[in-house]
């Protein structure tokens, strides 16, 4: 009988395991998974699946810490939790966590069976920390530059912990100088451009807490800059010129900002405000040209660094400006002294020029009783000596200008000719009526004369071939007749221009002339015209009363002017 009964109870076991397997588990979701909790709080697992529950029971690591069936929970007491444990429907709390609470926590389901639901497990991992407490930063008072520098990041209480490196708000990036050790900020070797604010965060999934520091890194005092603050840049050598102030200033990128001293050929030179970096140099003489050395200190990082110039103090100091000026005015002067020159060169040739034509005239006075155009002279007519008098004057002979009234010079006497006696150089009055009529068709005084000197008279024409003239001897006169000629003053006669014609006389009304002296006036032949615009000079033939030779009178304006304008 029992062994007819034993396969059937097998039977109805496989049967049952078998209905079992082919129903469909309960689903099990966990609220946080995996569940974080901070030490001292709670820490609350929650289950999320169906309502219809028949039973629920929760294990820690395989032990059971209670179930929850029927509506009412059931708590195993374990020594661990003990009085910590809390079951309800759907949720086990575990108050006061501690760090040893951390672990693997299950949770076994089994539904009602009208769901048709086969009961189900999950597990959750519970990880406890230790808040993040006492986070301390710390800089080091003094950070200079070119030497290793180290932050250093504490703190008290906290498990799990992250450290993080920030910047002015920014991360701070390792390299083969910043290095990240721990709780560590190395900068080997600093830099000034390390400065900065640093932040130090310490944090873990439950907790954080940073602090921020401000890093100084110190450094300096660099090479100096010297600049010369002087009245006006010298050209060439020279810095300043005597009697000046001349400023130095010494300026050097430091932190701390630098003190400044100043050396004079390496002896100590007291300055007004040595921080300042300022030297005034009040100059005397070109001896107090010297040497001035900058030392800059950083009282800080105790190093130090110098700079020095030379101050040159000269006697005269041009500026760019001035030397300009005075260029500009020496070409100026230059120029001004050129046209000078060219100016005379030019004024002495003209008047060579005029003294040549001067030289080249002849000025011919006029005649008591008809004006005598000028005459073209030959040279063996100009001068001729005077013979010997049949009435035993001597042997003295005088020269004599034929056909012009000379004023006595040296013992010479002017020779005047009867209107009877032949005269070989006088023009006669067909020749000068012929050449006063061509005249009218002269544009300038220029060609008139040049005609008058270049058409001879009857008398002055060449002889025919094969005839002989006798010379004609220069006149004579007795000796008493020579010296009953009224004397006149002598004048100057030039070696090279022949004399100077004679000044005209002071232009006296006829009313108020003294009576006696005054002369008939010539008749002006009619057809001797003034022709204005032709070159041709009207002149009135008379003359002074006394017979003196003297030009005569202009009466027309234009002539007047023109006579006063003549060279001298």
């Amino acid at each position: 009988m029992r062994h007819t009964l034993l396969p059937f109870t097998l039977s109805l076991a496989v049967l049952l395991a078998a209905n079992v397997l082919a129903q469909d588990q309960v689903q099990i979701q966990f609220q946080v998974d995996p569940l974080e909790a901070q030490t001292g709080s709670e820490a609350v697992f929650t289950v999320l699946t169906v309502s219809q529950i028949l039973s629920m029971t929760w294990l820690y690591q395989g032990v059971t810490l209670g179930l929850w069936s029927g509506g009412a929970p059931t708590i195993n007491p374990v020594a661990q939790f003990q009085g910590r444990v809390t079951i309800s429907a759907t949720q086990l709390r575990i108050g006061g966590a501690q760090l040893r609470d951390a672990g693997e926590y299950t949770v076994e389901v089994t539904p009602i069976a009208t769901t048709g639901l086969s009961p189900n497990s999950r597990s959750i991992q519970l990880s406890v920390f230790d808040a993040v407490q006492g986070v301390s930063l710390t800089v080091p008072l003094v950070a200079v530059e070119t030497r290793n520098v180290s932050l250093q990041c504490t703190w008290t209480a906290g498990t799990d912990l992250t450290v993080q490196w920030g910047r002015d708000g920014a991360a701070v990036a390792t390299d083969s100088r910043v290095t990240i050790s721990g709780g560590s900020l190395v900068f080997n070797p600093a830099r000034r451009s390390d400065s900065g604010d640093y932040s130090c965060t310490v944090s873990n999934p439950v907790s954080v807490q940073s602090e921020t520091r401000t890093l100084t890194v110190f450094y300096g005092p660099d090479n100096p800059v010297l600049t010369k603050d002087v009245p006006k840049d010298c050209v060439g050598d020279g810095d300043v010129e005597v009697g000046q102030t001349a400023r130095l200033t010494c300026t050097s990128d430091s932190l701390p900002a630098a003190q400044f001293s100043w050396q004079r050929d390496g002896r100590p030179v007291s300055a007004g405000q040595p921080e300042s970096g300022v030297l005034s140099v009040q100059t005397f003489s070109t001896d107090e040209s010297a040497r001035y050395v900058c030392i800059a200190t950083n009282r800080v990082t105790g190093d130090t660094s110098e700079q020095g110039t030379l101050l040159t103090i000269v006697d005269v100091c041009l500026s760019v400006g001035e030397v300009v000026g005075i260029v500009i005015g020496s070409l100026l002067l230059l120029l001004i002294i050129a046209l000078l020159i060219w100016l005379i060169v030019f004024l002495v040739r003209r008047r060579r020029r005029e003294r040549r034509r001067e030289r080249d005239t002849v000025y011919v006075p006029k005649n008591d009783r008809e004006p005598r155009p000028i005459a073209h002279m030959a040279p063996q007519q100009r001068e001729a000596p005077i013979q010997n008098t049949p009435h035993g004057l001597g042997t003295q002979t005088q020269p004599v200008i034929n056909g012009a009234s000379q004023p006595r010079q040296g013992g010479s006497a002017p020779v005047a000719f009867s209107p009877a006696q032949h005269n070989p150089s006088n023009l006669t009055q067909a020749a000068l009526t012929e050449h006063t009529e061509r005249a009218k068709t002269f544009q300038n005084r220029k060609q008139q004369t040049q005609a008058a000197l270049l058409q001879p008279g009857p008398q002055a024409r060449a002889p025919a071939v094969g005839t002989q003239q006798a010379p004609i001897p220069p006149p004579v006169i007795p000796l008493a007749q020579f010296q009953t000629l009224p004397k006149k003053h002598a004048q100057h006669r030039s070696p090279i221009r022949g004399p100077e014609p004679p000044r005209p006389p002071v232009n006296i009304p006829v009313a108020q002339r003294p009576h006696g002296h005054h002369r008939p006036h010539a008749t002006v032949p009619a057809h001797h015209h003034h022709q204005p615009g032709r070159g041709h000079v009207h002149v009135s033939p008379h003359r002074h009363a006394n017979g003196h030779g003297n030009p005569a009178h202009f009466t027309h304006p234009r002539q007047q002017q023109a006579h006063r304008e003549r060279p001298r």
